[in-house]
């Protein structure tokens, strides 16, 4: 926002408690609620978005009977400020456009425009700008666990503002310019659901043959590992149907081509010290990934050097939620860490079967399928033991063809991945740009000025400051016939 020496012609700049408001009302406390719909909406933090929106996807109600007089709801055309919040959220600012009436809580401020001087929207804008630059996590007051701005803080808050046809432009500007790029960004937040399934497809199509259907070799005799019969009769038909291997592939499963599958550590990690021993637990499994963004540690005397990790190790979730159960990722890189009891290592045959194979293949649409198919369901847990994972059916591909795959499937991941770098960074500059729109609307550059209009027009204006002094004028005689000292604090 522009400072006073920056201000364009035909502006004016003011505090808001200094005539620019009718009213500033903080709403009111109630412990009595519900989600069900019976009362009267309570608006609440959650209710004003990041965006600069009501959202009203989380909305609480009260009793009636608690809202006794108009000065306790919002009405449309009202400004709706978030004065109790974290640091980063407080602040947050929507102009309110229903008709609906909706009470407002005491973190919650209710502004009311001088509509002579200032448009509402005009002023929500500005007020979400100055949270978007931060300006509220600087001039708020921070408590143990929250922040808070008052109305009298609110009220020494200074803008710049235009004549009145002015704003209209401007906000009409804002408007167009930020709805083209909410459409930008609704395109861009497809693109990782459309990725996932890539991913994913990506995955089926190298388990069953078809990623390297150009590239096939012929194999057969190099595997002789055969299923145990019944095993791949019940869950072939189950789960899945009409699946074809190669010629050159054969059925196998995990407790064949692999030497070993481990529980984890049971010592509780609960240490952030990293002079400790870092613990692999399920949260550290993204995407097929190992994520060692979070880490916990333990300080034991336990000998734990049997669990310490090794470069190809598979680390399986045996125990999660319904849809997280059986996720895996492989140990690419030499770690010096242990893993958790809620987690199995598989270490795999290196003579028969690819870890990175193997891990496609628990990943993929199949591996899914089969965890959701064998998973024992608890309270709020899934598991799956040892022994299902050891029967889990394999397709076992020629290991110079495991390789291809896995170098394919690497290239493909790697261009999905560059993808949602690009997407990731172009959502950053949406936003960069949604700032931009706002810091020139607010500095007199996005719109022509009314000055410039009424120059080329031949015709007269009166500037917002002229405007704001003839009308302090007023305020201020009127003030002194009643013999009263009028404050919005």
């Amino acid at each position: 926002m522009p400072e006073r020496s920056e201000v364009p012609e035909g502006w004016a700049t003011a505090k808001l408690g200094d005539g620019l408001l009718n009213d500033i009302q903080t709403g009111f406390a109630c412990g009595v609620h519900n989600k069900d719909g019976e009362g009267i909406p309570h608006l609440r933090p959650m209710n004003v978005s990041v965006a600069g929106d009501i959202d009203l996807s989380d909305l609480k109600y009260i009793p009636r009977s608690k809202v006794d007089s108009e000065s306790k709801l919002v009405k449309s055309g009202d400004v709706i400020f978030n004065n109790t919040n974290s640091p980063e959220l407080v602040g947050k600012t929507a102009y309110y456009n229903s008709t609906e009436e909706r009470a407002f809580s005491n973190h919650m401020t209710r502004l009311r425009c001088n509509p002579d001087l200032l448009l509402p929207k005009y002023l929500a804008m500005y007020l979400h700008g100055l949270w978007r630059r931060g300006y509220f996590k600087r001039v708020c007051n921070n408590h143990v666990s929250q922040s808070s701005v008052s109305r009298k803080v609110l009220s020494e808050v200074s803008i710049s503002f235009p004549p009145l046809a002015e704003q209209h432009r401007i906000v009409a500007a804002i408007e167009v310019l930020f709805a083209r790029l909410d459409a930008t960004n609704a395109r861009l937040e497809r693109v990782p659901g459309i990725l996932k399934q890539f991913r994913q497809a990506v995955l089926a199509a190298a388990c069953d043959g078809r990623l390297t259907e150009d590239w096939r070799i012929d194999s057969e005799g190099r595997v002789d590992h055969q299923v145990e019969k019944g095993i791949s009769e019940s869950i072939l038909r189950d789960l899945f149907d009409n699946f074809e291997l190669p010629s050159s592939w054969i059925w196998t499963n995990v407790g064949k081509t692999t030497s070993a599958i481990q529980y984890g550590t049971s010592i509780k990690a609960d240490s952030e010290d990293k002079g400790g021993v870092p613990v692999l637990r399920m949260g550290n499994i993204q995407d097929g990934k190992l994520d060692l963004s979070d880490l916990k540690y333990i300080f034991n005397d336990e000998d734990v050097s049997a669990f310490f990790v090794q470069e190809g190790d598979i680390l399986f979730n045996r125990t999660n939620s319904p849809e997280l159960v059986g996720k895996c990722a492989i140990v690419k890189d030499k770690l010096s860490a242990v893993f958790a009891s809620y987690l199995m290592r598989i270490k795999c045959n290196f003579d028969y079967l690819s870890g990175d194979f193997l891990c496609f293949w628990i990943n993929g649409p199949y591996g899914r399928l089969w965890a959701r198919h064998v998973r024992t369901d608890g309270v709020s847990q899934s598991n799956i033991n040892s022994s299902k994972l050891r029967d889990l059916l394999v397709p076992l591909p020629p290991l110079p063809e495991q390789h291809e795959i896995v170098r394919r499937v690497d290239a493909l991941f790697a261009l999905a991945d560059r993808i949602e770098a690009e997407v990731a960074a172009a959502r950053e500059k949406t936003e960069t740009m949604r700032q931009s729109i706002l810091a020139q609307a607010f500095s007199g550059r996005l719109v022509p000025t009314e000055v410039e209009l009424a120059r080329q027009e031949g015709r007269e204006y009166e500037a917002a400051s002229a405007l704001l002094e003839r009308i302090r004028s007023e305020m201020k005689e009127e003030t002194g016939r009643r013999g009263t000292q009028s404050t919005l604090i």
